[in-house]
């Protein structure tokens, strides 16, 4: 694989920013077929222009209007998703306001290149990217920094597929969820830290429709970490725990399984990249160190459970996998 990028970023004053970027991804001698995040060939990545149309707390707010990628929070609902060869983009309108206590952006948009499952790949790959007509992606993120060291995060998510697939959780979900994160340092001896114990917690819950059902489903993550600063390598021991909930009755109406959007899938269930977090639940152990500055080791056991045997279990892309409950009830996965 190769991926290069290339961009021009104009900034007349500071009310006006023209930024336009190129992105070439490649694939070469591949044994299996090519996927939607790993071919992407001499595309427009982002194109956008940034106008100043006010401010706030002596900060300016920001319009953002064309093309552009999104990224909130741990990533668990929006990332870029950099760990593919493509990364994700959306074609939209984007208003940005930072403050001394809160963060507020503000977003409609509709999915672009394959990275967001804008299909199929064989239509891009070699053409121009458009954006997916038939879907918008909108929403409100706001961060809460008022409290030294914390972040609380909230929001809400609109994804409207207009033409919905059936066994796939997407037609018409809001998502509505709370995050809180920070970082407690412990110095034993001196100013410095010797330790640093850190968290991240998050949940939402999904309402809408899909194919003529009414949604309801939800997920949850929580990690706490523990890390010897002045240790050799700094080592970091990890806990993870993900949640994600599934349709326990198909015939009652209801759609319970959770739908995670646009996440970066790897940084949660593993860097095999085959799960995706629908109808799933995972334990999960990671201890990492390092030994420069500029290299860092991980070690990740995870262990995954079906929600419900009553739902299938869903791949990396959100498809229901070919291997249908109860042949797979959990599975473990060790990575270097």
């Amino acid at each position: 694989m190769w991926r290069w990028r290339n961009y021009v970023d104009i900034k007349a004053t500071d009310k006006v920013r023209v930024y336009v970027e190129m992105i070439d991804s490649s694939i070469f001698n591949q044994e299996l077929p090519a996927t939607g995040i790993d071919l992407n060939r001499w595309n427009i990545q982002n194109a956008f222009v940034d106008i100043k149309v006010g401010e706030r707390d002596g900060q300016a707010v920001i319009f953002r209007a064309g093309r552009q990628e999104l990224l909130y929070g741990a990533q668990h609902l929006i990332s870029p998703l950099d760990w593919g060869n493509t990364r994700r983009n959306f074609e939209g309108f984007k208003v940005s306001s930072k403050g001394d206590v809160w963060d507020l952006d503000a977003f409609v948009t509709r999915p672009v290149n394959t990275a967001t499952g804008n299909g199929p790949l064989s239509r891009f790959d070699n053409e121009r990217d458009r954006a997916d007509a038939s879907r918008t992606f909108q929403g409100v993120y706001g961060v809460y920094h008022g409290v030294e060291n914390q972040t609380i995060d909230a929001y809400w998510l609109w994804l409207n597929e207009q033409e919905p697939i059936a066994g796939r959780p997407d037609g018409s979900r809001h998502t509505t969820g709370l995050r809180w994160a920070g970082t407690r340092p412990i110095s034993d001896c001196c100013d410095a830290p010797a330790r640093i114990w850190s968290w991240d917690v998050e949940g939402a819950y999904q309402f809408g429709h899909d194919n003529g059902n009414t949604v309801s489903a939800a997920f949850f993550s929580a990690n706490m970490a523990h890390q010897w600063k002045q240790a050799p390598w700094q080592p970091k021991l990890t806990s993870l725990f993900y949640w994600g909930s599934d349709d326990h009755d198909p015939t009652d109406g209801q759609d319970n399984t959770f739908n995670t959007l646009f996440p970066l899938r790897h940084a949660y269930w593993g860097f095999i990249d085959n799960l995706t977090g629908q109808n799933l639940a995972d334990y999960s152990v990671q201890l990492s160190v390092a030994p420069t500055k500029k290299l860092t080791m991980l070690g990740a056991w995870h262990w995954f459970f079906l929600d419900r045997n009553t739902d299938v279990l869903y791949n990396v892309a959100g498809a229901p996998s070919a291997r249908r409950t109860p042949a797979l009830t959990w599975a473990k996965s060790l990575t270097w």
